[in-house]
């Protein structure tokens, strides 16, 4: 899922994700034609010295106004959209890190911090051409009408970045090395240790005096 939209009252996800993308694009493209439309009446009826003295709808006015004030709105989340589908993440995504499994747990990472978006970047970033095709679809024709797009995936799974992939898993090696790299260090440790303990130990018996005791020390 993408994001949930209030204006249709519907969650944005792979279903529909391509006609919120064409819904933007030609809401802004009207936006434009309107405005300039709206725009170059109004001038052309300041400039115009036989009309001038005549009455100005106030629907061009109108016109102008929210054209102008919808357009920029709506100019700001259409591009907002489009830098995602180039980047092949979603509104959630970008609102938080993406954490990725790998051979070691979450909580098993101690010099390396886990795989996530931020820390190796987007695993299903494959290009901003094959990003669009992903949702927009793999024919021009398919990214102007409001059509289903062929050759899509099951929504459930989807292709990766091979070289995410690969640094996820050398940092998972990387990880577990480190980790048997300490994990030995430490059995070393202790083998000194105990060797030390057992040599102080042998000093201290070899350093008492023996006694010799008579018998009528045993008496």
């Amino acid at each position: 899922m993408d994001h949930h939209c209030p204006w249709f009252s519907a969650c944005i996800g792979f279903k529909n994700h391509k006609f919120f993308i064409m819904f933007l694009s030609y809401v802004s493209l009207l936006c434009v034609v309107c405005f300039v439309s709206s725009m170059w009446t109004i001038m052309d009826f300041f400039k115009n010295e036989e009309v001038y003295h005549g009455y100005l709808s106030m629907s061009w006015v109108a016109l102008v106004v929210v054209s102008g004030v919808m357009g920029l709105a709506v100019f700001a989340f259409t591009g907002f959209s489009l830098y995602q589908v180039f980047n092949n993440t979603t509104t959630i995504e970008s609102l938080e890190s993406v954490k990725y499994r790998s051979s070691v747990p979450a909580d098993g990472y101690r010099y390396r911090a886990p795989p996530s978006s931020e820390t190796v970047g987007n695993i299903f970033d494959l290009g901003w051409k094959r990003n669009w095709m992903e949702v927009m679809g793999y024919r021009w024709l398919e990214w102007i009408l409001p059509v289903h797009p062929k050759n899509m995936s099951d929504g459930t799974s989807f292709p990766i970045n091979e070289e995410v992939w690969e640094d996820i898993k050398s940092s998972a090696d990387s990880e577990m090395e480190f980790v048997e790299r300490q994990r030995q260090y430490q059995l070393r440790q202790k083998e000194i240790q105990r060797r030390e303990m057992q040599l102080e130990l042998q000093e201290n018996v070899e350093s008492i005096p023996l006694t010799s005791m008579n018998h009528n020390d045993l008496r």
